[in-house]
């Protein structure tokens, strides 16, 4: 990747927010410990049979509400019937300092007859479970995470796609970063790690990976 490709996906107001907040970038990253939640589980630059090519072409990390963030333009790139697609997504992470239980977070599908669905658990919370479907092979440590006061707390957040993948909280949305939607975008993702109680990473530690 060229660096003037690469600089196309750092426009200049975001650069100058992610300077102002004091945040580093790395450009045409290779690998993070994260792509797995990714669409296409892919952010390695590789082609997989059947998966087309995903990039990460700018990560950046810094602080955000006294967490440790980081904020990604993450491109999956696709092949349906013979057209090619390039879906733009802007990602946001909370660092852990202890690892969680691996679970996924989605808008619940509106089905005339509801069944779970491989791999769902359900909170038993009628209003939750119509609204949101978990996802994970842990169950028991998603009910212990999944209280009354936190399942009441998620449902006002707006964030339909979230994930906990190890020392990770991840979020989601289509669209390459705006550094003012950025903003509201890290303060979502921070609500969902406070609703669930999440232990921060200190500012002092490092997020490599």
């Amino acid at each position: 990747m060229s660096s003037r490709s690469r600089r196309s996906y750092a426009p200049p107001a975001l650069e100058r927010w992610a300077r102002h907040h004091g945040w580093t970038t790395a450009q045409d990253v290779r690998k993070v410990a994260w792509g797995e939640v990714l669409p296409g589980g892919n952010p390695h630059g590789w082609a997989w049979p059947g998966f087309g090519e995903s990039i990460l072409p700018l990560v950046m990390d810094g602080s955000w509400r006294g967490r440790k963030v980081i904020a990604a333009v993450y491109v999956h790139k696709y092949t349906s019937g013979d057209t090619e697609h390039a879906d733009p997504y802007t990602v946001v992470l909370a660092c852990l300092s202890a690892e969680q239980p691996r679970i996924r977070v989605e808008p619940a599908k509106r089905l005339r007859f509801r069944r779970r669905r491989r791999g769902q658990v359900l909170s038993g919370d009628p209003a939750f479970d119509s609204r949101v479907s978990v996802f994970s092979a842990q169950p028991d440590q998603v009910h212990a995470l999944l209280t009354p006061d936190a399942r009441n707390a998620l449902l006002t957040i707006p964030v339909d796609h979230w994930d906990l993948c190890g020392t990770y909280l991840a979020a989601r949305w289509p669209g390459f970063p705006v550094a003012l939607a950025l903003q509201g975008q890290l303060d979502l993702l921070l609500d969902i790690a406070d609703s669930l109680g999440l232990p921060a990473l200190p500012d002092s530690q490092d997020t490599a990976g």
